[in-house]
């Protein structure tokens, strides 16, 4: 743009005196300032003292060309959330795969050194499984434990767009007509101004027709509060032209059915989508919040279909429970696992969920062995043999022993932060849960170790920070 006719024609009608500045000097003081940034980072990444969970999405550009936006998602030592792009590397392949997407993220995390600190990925296509896979075989070859397990985080908004996109094909021929018919009535001045004359009768704000509005569903839902007679009399108006697209009675109930769904799904994907906020350990909860919006319908044998097809969608994308984000849940201080199992029970059914070897069981044992496996790794593994032994007074040593024996015996760090009541807040949404588990290292140096980088994973991959929505195709 610098160096465009245009331009170069603006800046000097306001000022004559200015003086462009050539494209490759500011793309070489992009490259100095990149270049003196990188390794101040990197030092950063290292010195966290958490793990890092990594986000991947994959971008075409207007002109073809393939990248992959990388973000690495961290706790910083003031327990305040953050995100940095590390890598945005053009891919050579004419289309995306499993190869070309696994190179970009594994050579990434080896040139910014970070193979040791990664704890989960989250990826948002089709070949993430395939791409996980790879990873974890390259990252956790020689590791035991939960690590492979965890690793690979499905994306929240993906799996909540799987399931609209399900709900709106069954809805889709109810919806073009509204659609069209808001269009028609932009261009009709009479029809506009008798759908005004509704509007105002049964005490609808009317809002201008636009173009731009006329392709918003917002907009559409936002007229569907025409009771049954504006829907009759508007169709009497239309019937009078040769129009062919006049909404039903039908077409309006579906309407208002498909804009009370939407609006649970607008709400979940806005929240799972704050970058500056915890999002882990709510994906239960705005899952939870969406299945009880479908079963409201799921009885009515006019939609038994679109809902169970949108509930198979549901049991389809979590046939696999989401452990990790199932952990999340239980170190957010308001939830724990008592509302997870309320959430399981919404989701899987009661059955399910209290099966041996179901959905809150598997939880509960993984909870248990990643608390394991933290208190291991901080405490240590000296044997207490060899510390009795340094004791010179032989009472002192007998007592210490039986010290900790009973220390030993009550409850670790973890049941005991299970046993509190869930944390009652009076705005949940914008409670600071790090925030919250800052204050209690002191009571629960290994359970905080642990929240930090359960709820550093992010269920939703932004894609925002670094392209623009016009251009963004996957």
């Amino acid at each position: 743009m610098g160096e465009d006719p245009a331009f170069l024609e603006l800046t000097g009608a306001l000022n004559p005196e200015f003086k462009p500045i050539p494209c490759r000097t500011v793309i070489n003081v992009l490259l100095k300032f990149f270049r003196e940034e990188r390794p101040i980072l990197k030092k950063i990444l290292q010195a966290i003292p958490g793990k890092i969970c990594l986000s991947s999405n994959l971008w075409t550009s207007n002109n073809e060309r393939r990248y992959m936006c990388i973000t690495a998602h961290f706790v910083d030592s003031d327990w305040k959330l953050n995100k940095k792009i590390i890598s945005f590397p053009m891919l050579e392949d004419e289309s995306f795969n499993m190869i070309s997407t696994f190179e970009g993220i594994y050579n990434s995390i080896s040139r910014w050194s970070l193979n040791e600190k990664i704890f989960t990925v989250s990826l948002d296509n089709a070949l993430s499984s395939d791409v996980a896979e790879r990873l974890k075989e390259a990252l956790f070859s020689n590791a035991s434990g939960l690590g492979k397990q965890l690793f690979c985080v499905s994306c929240g908004t993906h799996i909540f767009n799987i399931i609209v996109q399900e709900g709106l094909n069954g809805f889709r021929h109810s919806l073009k007509c509204i659609r069209k018919t808001l269009i028609h009535i932009e261009s009709c001045a009479d029809v506009q101004q008798k759908y005004r004359e509704l509007c105002k009768t049964e005490g609808i704000d009317f809002k201008k027709i636009t173009s731009r509005l006329s392709t918003s569903l917002e907009y559409h839902f936002s007229h569907v509060g025409c009771s049954s007679t504006i829907s009759k009399d508007l169709n009497w108006r239309l019937s009078d032209s040769s129009y062919e697209y006049i909404p039903t009675v039908l077409d309006w109930k579906n309407a208002a059915i498909m804009r009370d769904i939407l609006k649970v799904f607008y709400e979940s994907t806005k929240l799972c989508s704050r970058s500056k906020y915890v999002s882990s350990s709510s994906f239960f909860h705005q899952l939870s919040n969406i299945c009880l919006v479908l079963s409201k319908y799921k009885t009515d044998p006019s939609y038994a279909s679109i809902i169970g097809s949108m509930k198979s969608k549901i049991t389809k994308c979590l046939c696999e429970i989401p452990v990790a984000l199932g952990l999340a849940t239980c170190m957010d201080p308001r939830y724990k696992v008592s509302y997870l199992e309320v959430c399981f029970e919404i989701i899987y059914g009661y059955e399910e969920t209290h099966r041996p070897g179901g959905s809150l069981e598997v939880v509960r044992i993984a909870l248990k062995e990643l608390y394991d496996e933290y208190e291991q790794k901080l405490v240590g593994s000296l044997p207490m043999e060899s510390t009795v032994a340094q004791e010179d007074d032989p009472t002192f040593a007998i007592f210490a022993t039986r010290n900790r024996a009973s220390s030993q015996s009550n409850a670790s760090e973890l049941q005991s932060y299970l046993d509190q009541p869930s944390l009652v807040t009076s705005n949940r949404e914008t409670f600071d849960v790090l925030g919250w588990w800052k204050t209690q290292q002191i009571n629960y140096p290994i359970l905080s170790s642990m929240a930090r980088d359960l709820l550093t994973i992010p269920i939703s991959v932004p894609i925002d920070a670094a392209f623009t929505t016009s251009a963004c195709r996957h």
